[in-house]
Order: structure tokens, then C-alpha cells, then sequence
């Protein structure tokens, strides 16, 4: 048996592919009806390598700019709080969110704990009974 050539493997679209997969996530968002609510509990996109999760983290800020008409509120607990202060890279992001109309509310517990009264320069403090009362009020409550 010989082995194939590369001109006997099939040539695949990759491209084509891709836009597909892109116009049907397109549709999925276009058919979103009802308030959506992101809860982000940590500065980190995901679990890994810090560097990764921070790269991540500033693609999915930059990335919520554009999806403005379907956010209404981002909620930022835990660790997320350090995305809303002073010297945060994803701040001039999330303040272009909230220029477009997207609520953003950071745990006044969170802040107090990290020792960021005071530095919030994005958003607005909230107590867990409004952060409570967004997420149950929410028709779709996407969290990270």
C-alpha cells in the first residue's frame, strides 16, 4: 500500500467554513428576545495560564461592544471587580458599554474585600440585593 499524495487529499474550504459557522452564531443572537444579563465573577477569561485568561478577558470585552443591542446589564463579582477600576486595560471597554446603554454593576462587597472603594472608575457600586434582583429579573443570564 502506498501512502496518499497531497494532491489526492480532498482540498477544504476553511474559509467558507468559518462564515458559515459565523452567520448561524449571527442568527442564534439576532433570535435572543428578552433581557440578557452577563455575570462575570473573575478578571480572567476561563481557567488556565493568567496571561491566556487576561488576553481572553480584553478579546470578550472588546468583542460585548459590539453586542450592545442584546446586553443589558454586565454584572462584576469576585475578582471581576479589578475590570472596572483604575488601571484595569478592559475599564475604556466597559466604559464604551456603558455609553451604549449596558448597566454595569459592581458588588460593593467584592470592592470592599479587594480594597477598591473608592477606584471604581467604570459602573456603579451595587449591593447583592440589586445584583440579586438583576439576575432574577433576567430572561437569559450568561455567566463566566
Amino acid at each position: 500500500m502506498q501512502p496518499k499524495t497531497r494532491s489526492q487529499f480532498p482540498v477544504e474550504n476553511h474559509s467558507e467554513d468559518l462564515l458559515e459557522r459565523i452567520r448561524q452564531d449571527l442568527d442564534v443572537i439576532h433570535a435572543i428576545e428578552g433581557s440578557v444579563v452577563i455575570l462575570l465573577s473573575s478578571n480572567l477569561f476561563g481557567q488556565g495560564d493568567d496571561k491566556a485568561g487576561n488576553l481572553l478577558m480584553e478579546e470578550f470585552s472588546h468583542t460585548l461592544i459590539h453586542l450592545a443591542e442584546i446586553v443589558n446589564s454586565l454584572i462584576l463579582i469576585n475578582s471581576a471587580v479589578f475590570l472596572a477600576t483604575e488601571g484595569s486595560n478592559q475599564a475604556p471597554f466597559f466604559k464604551i458599554m456603558e455609553e451604549q446603554g449596558i448597566e454595569i454593576l459592581c458588588s460593593d462587597t467584592s470592592l470592599s474585600y479587594y480594597g477598591l472603594q473608592g477606584r471604581l472608575r467604570v459602573g456603579r457600586k451595587a449591593s447583592m440585593v440589586t445584583i440579586s434582583s438583576r439576575l432574577l429579573q433576567a430572561n437569559w443570564v450568561i455567566s463566566l
